[in-house]
């Protein structure tokens, strides 16, 4: 357990960074958090005591797996036909100056 304040102030800031994004806002609106699977990126825990090499290491890699896993789905809804994007936004500017995100991915399973 991280007892170190100024551990446990770097680790929030750096999380509310990484959900701070676009692929991050889509990842929660495309996957309820109660449907994720194992395999699917998790929030590392900010409580626990990791040096700072690991742990720096271990929000890169949850920012890249969020980053993957919006680029599979994206790439499944275009492959089956579907857009996720109820604007009808084709281009990667397109998407992300749209904003609105449908969740037709539940309807998948």
């Amino acid at each position: 357990m991280e007892t170190d304040q100024d551990a446990l102030n770097r680790k929030e800031k750096q999380l509310a960074y990484g959900k701070n994004t676009m692929d991050y806002d889509k990842y929660a609106k495309l996957v309820r958090k109660e449907d994720r699977k194992d395999r699917m990126p998790r929030t590392p825990e900010g409580n626990r005591k990791y040096s700072r090499r690991k742990w720096d290491g271990l929000v890169k890699t949850w920012k890249q797996q969020i980053h993957a896993t919006i680029t599979a789905l994206e790439g499944v809804a275009e492959g089956l036909g579907l857009s996720i994007f109820s604007s009808g936004a084709t281009t990667p500017r397109e998407r992300m100056d749209s904003g609105d995100i449908k969740d037709c991915f539940r309807n998948l399973q």
